[in-house]
C-alpha cells in the first residue's frame, strides 16, 4: 500500500458494519423530551408536553434510549428505527418483558418511514448525521421538516468544526495505516497504531494534544473507535453549515441541547473582548449579533455578521460535536428569557455535605466529580442551597428564596432570582424542568426500584438507567438489591 493511499473498507454495507460492531447501548440524556421541552420553552416556544408527546429515534442504534423513554413515560407514544435489525433484539425483548406498548422499534432505512407514522413532537437524530453517506444526510433534515409537528422540537447531533479539524488529523493516520478488513480486526490493528503513537506522545509540537487525545481513546469502546475513526463515513460541520441547509427546509436552529456551550449575555465584556480578539477592532456589531445568536440559534437580518459570530465563538470553545435543536422557523423562537422559568422546577447534582456552622459562613457544594463550590455570596448561598437540600426531586422555582438586601425587594426581587438562576442554569450547575420526574422525595420503608434498572442489572449489565434517563454503575451488592425477587411487587 503507497504512503499516500486511504484504504476503502471492506465491501458491505452500513447495517452489516453495525451488526459486526455494534454501537453501545447508553441512554443519552440530553435526548430527553423534558429537556428539549425545558429549552424550547425558555425560547418562547410551545411544545407538547413531554408525558404525552410522540417520539420518534431515528438511527436509534441497540435501541437502549427509546426503550429507557417509553419506561419513563408510560403515556408517551416512541418509535425507534435503526438500519440494522440485530442489535435491536435486545431491546425488542425488554419492551415485551416489560410490557411497554407504547414503544415500536424497527429495523428500517430512515429513508422509508410509512406514511401512516404520521407526525411526532419530538425527532431525535443522535449520533447519525455525521457518520452516513452523503445521499442520506438531506432525508435526515427532509424528515424532520415533514414529520416534526408545528409546535415541535428536533434533536441533531454531529461532529462539528472547527475541533475536529484535530480530530481528523489522528482519523487520517488510523484510516492510512490500518489496512482494510472486518471491522473488529481493523480496530485491533487501530489499538496497536494508538499503542505505538502512545510510546512516543511526548514527542513533537502537538505531543500535549495528542497525549489527552490517545487517553481518551483508551478509556472508549471499539465501536466508538471504529465508526469515529476508520469507517468510511464521518464528515464534520460548522453550525452554520447545518443551520443553512435547515433553513432552506423551512426550519430554525434556536439552541443547543447543553446550555453551557451557548453564550446568551451579549454584554459581557470578556465574551466581547474574546471576539473582538479574533476579528480584529471595531467588531461591536459582531460581538452584539453573537449575542443574539447565542440567545435565539437563530440567524437575524444581518447573516453575514451572524455566520461570523457564530464561527467565532465555535472557535473560542474548539467546539468538536454539537447537539442542534430545531423547530420550525413559522414558531419564532426568541432569546432566552429567565422570566419564563414561573412554574418550571429546578435541580442541581450539587450536594450538601456539611451544613455551615454560622448563618455567615460559607457554603461548600460537592458535585460528582468531587469538585467542591464554595459560595460565599449570601443570595447565591441562599439560593443555590435550597436547590441542593431538595435531592433530585428538585424545587419550584416559585418557591426558591429571593434576595433580602435592603433595597431590593418585590418583583424586582423575583427578576433577579431568576436571572441567577438562568445563569447557573447556562453554566451546568443546576437543571430546568417543567416534567416531574416520578421520583420519591424520600426513602420509603418499602421502595421500588425502575422496572428496566432491576431488568438491566439482572443482565450483569455494567450500568443501569436511572428515572431521570442517565447511567449509573453497579456493583455486586446493587445487583443483588435490584434483583427483582428481593424487590416488593
Amino acid at each position: 500500500m503507497k504512503g499516500n493511499d486511504v484504504p476503502a473498507d471492506e465491501p458491505g454495507d452500513l447495517a452489516a458494519a453495525y451488526q459486526a460492531l455494534p454501537y453501545d447501548d447508553l441512554t443519552y440524556p440530553a435526548t430527553h423530551p423534558a429537556r428539549l421541552h425545558s429549552l424550547a420553552t425558555l425560547h418562547a416556544l410551545t411544545p407538547p408536553e413531554p408525558q404525552r408527546a410522540r417520539i420518534l429515534e431515528l438511527g436509534c442504534g441497540p435501541g437502549g434510549n427509546p426503550l429507557a423513554l417509553a419506561a419513563q413515560l408510560p403515556d408517551a407514544e416512541v418509535v425507534g428505527v435503526d438500519l440494522a435489525a440485530e442489535p435491536l433484539q435486545a431491546a425488542i425483548a425488554s419492551r415485551h418483558a416489560l410490557g411497554l406498548r407504547n414503544l415500536h422499534l424497527e429495523a428500517r432505512d430512515l429513508r422509508t418511514l410509512p406514511a401512516s407514522w404520521g407526525s411526532f413532537d419530538v425527532i431525535i437524530c443522535h449520533g447519525v448525521y455525521s457518520w452516513v453517506p452523503p445521499e442520506v444526510r438531506p432525508a435526515i433534515l427532509d424528515t424532520i421538516a415533514a414529520r416534526l409537528t408545528p409546535d415541535g422540537v428536533a434533536y441533531l447531533s454531529y461532529n462539528a468544526y472547527p475541533g475536529w479539524h484535530a480530530r481528523g488529523l489522528l482519523r487520517d493516520v488510523l484510516r492510512r495505516q490500518v489496512p482494510p478488513g472486518p471491522p473488529r480486526l481493523r480496530t485491533a490493528a487501530a489499538r496497536q497504531v494508538l499503542a505505538a503513537l502512545a510510546a512516543r506522545a511526548d514527542v513533537g509540537e502537538l505531543s500535549a494534544w495528542l497525549t489527552a487525545e490517545l487517553s481518551l481513546l483508551e478509556t472508549l469502546s471499539d465501536s466508538y473507535l471504529y465508526f469515529e475513526h476508520l469507517a468510511e463515513h464521518n464528515q464534520p460541520f460548522y453550525v452554520t453549515e447545518v443551520a443553512d441547509a435547515a433553513a432552506a427546509r423551512g426550519l430554525t436552529v434556536f439552541a443547543d441541547a447543553d446550555p453551557t456551550t451557548e453564550l446568551t449575555d451579549p454584554s459581557d465584556a470578556a465574551e466581547r473582548d474574546a471576539l473582538v480578539q479574533v476579528h480584529g477592532p471595531g467588531t461591536g456589531e459582531v460581538a452584539r449579533l453573537a449575542g443574539h445568536a447565542r440567545a435565539t440559534g437563530a440567524p437575524p437580518p444581518a447573516r453575514p455578521a451572524w455566520r461570523s459570530a457564530v464561527e467565532a465563538l465555535d472557535l473560542l470553545t474548539f467546539r468538536s460535536f454539537a447537539r442542534s435543536l430545531l423547530c420550525h422557523a413559522a414558531a419564532a423562537p426568541q432569546p432566552r428569557d429567565a422570566q419564563r422559568l414561573a412554574g418550571a422546577r429546578v435541580r442541581t447534582d450539587l450536594r450538601v455535605e456539611e451544613e455551615p456552622d454560622t448563618a455567615s459562613a460559607p457554603l461548600v457544594l460537592t458535585g460528582a466529580d468531587e469538585r467542591q463550590l464554595v459560595l460565599r455570596d449570601p443570595d447565591l448561598r441562599a439560593l443555590l442551597g435550597a436547590i441542593a437540600r431538595s435531592g433530585p426531586v428538585g424545587c419550584p422555582v416559585d418557591q426558591l428564596p429571593v434576595s433580602e438586601r435592603a433595597g431590593v425587594g418585590g418583583g424586582q426581587a423575583v427578576v433577579q432570582r431568576n436571572a441567577q438562576l438562568l445563569d447557573l442554569f447556562s453554566r451546568g450547575q443546576i437543571q430546568v424542568s417543567w416534567w416531574q420526574a416520578p421520583i420519591a422525595a424520600a426513602v420509603g420503608e418499602r421502595p421500588l426500584a425502575f422496572a428496566l434498572a432491576r431488568r438491566q442489572a439482572a443482565s450483569n449489565a455494567p450500568t443501569v438507567t436511572t428515572l431521570l434517563h442517565e447511567r449509573c454503575g453497579v456493583d455486586t451488592l446493587d445487583r443483588f438489591l435490584l434483583d427483582a425477587h428481593h424487590q416488593p411487587t
